[in-house]
């Protein structure tokens, strides 16, 4: 018995890590919303708690962290686009805002783990992964390109220290992400340090000059996943590990069944308006 139980430890894994979800959604996605948490559920290893940030609830089948609970309105954030004077009602104050209440998820719910996978509400994954490799370090997946959108590139090198190197072959927006908290502390420091203002402040301020509001610098003009993905690689390689995946962009549904060497899979309606 004594030796059964010393090989019942030596096979035992080194670490255990638990990984919390969080999901931003907008009414506009919500009749998706029961499907995207049944399939991180069917899908994602690890998981713990999954968490829905939304102006109203949508689903019982998750907990619910209400917008209002965030240090920066919609309004707030259009204001401060472009620098002084803001944007106003312009139709992609939304999707800045959304990006910020995932930078912002690990400063406002109590209680998340280290690492949360943070999921846009038209995307699921396909099939069955973890997001830690054997040491424990956290999977950054990321898309093989030979580049990305240049106004992504073009406001994070602003924000960002000018030694990361952001002309890699590598494309990170792939509609999700592990942030781990002890990076966002660095990056938000990094960055209030240097401008003298809170981070979503500094985010906002630098999506385009005032000249290009109507212009497709300001429509697609910055990325949490790009700022994140190459400060993480750059100044913590030793927490994360990089992962190169093949996404779908376009499924017909996210119920549909796509091939096997797809791992994650979004329903996008650019067309849909705020």
């Amino acid at each position: 018995m004594r030796y059964l139980f010393t090989l019942t430890l030596f096979f035992l894994p080194l670490f255990s890590k638990t990984l919390d979800v969080v999901i931003p959604i907008h009414r506009k996605d919500a009749k998706n919303l029961d499907t995207v948490i049944a399939k991180v559920k069917e899908h994602i290893e690890d998981v713990g708690r999954i968490i829905v940030i939304s102006k109203e609830r949508f689903s019982y089948k998750a907990e619910w962290v209400d917008e209002k609970d965030f240090p920066f309105s919609i309004v707030d954030v259009a204001n401060e686009l472009c620098g002084n004077g803001g944007v106003g009602n312009h139709i992609r104050r939304g999707w800045y805002y959304q990006q910020l209440l995932k930078l912002y998820a690990h400063y406002v719910i109590d209680d998340l783990t280290d690492d949360i996978l943070i999921l846009d509400g038209d995307t699921v994954p396909t099939r069955k992964m973890s997001f830690f490799d054997k040491q424990g370090k956290v999977y950054l997946n990321a898309r093989h390109a030979r580049r990305y959108t240049a106004t992504y590139k073009r406001h994070a090198l602003k924000l960002l220290p000018e030694e990361i190197n952001l002309n890699r072959l590598v494309n990170p927006v792939v509609h999700h992400m592990v942030f781990t908290k002890e990076i966002l502390d660095d990056l938000f420091s990094r960055v209030e340090e240097k401008y003298a203002k809170p981070f979503w402040q500094v985010f906002a301020n630098l999506v385009a000059p005032a000249n290009d509001r109507n212009t497709r610098l300001f429509d697609m003009g910055a990325s949490e996943y790009v700022i994140y993905y190459f400060f993480s690689t750059h100044f913590h390689s030793d927490k994360v590990s990089e992962r190169f995946i093949k996404t779908l962009d376009n499924a017909n549904s996210l119920d549909h069944v796509p091939s096997k060497n797809v791992w994650f899979m979004s329903k996008h309606n650019y067309d849909r308006t705020e």
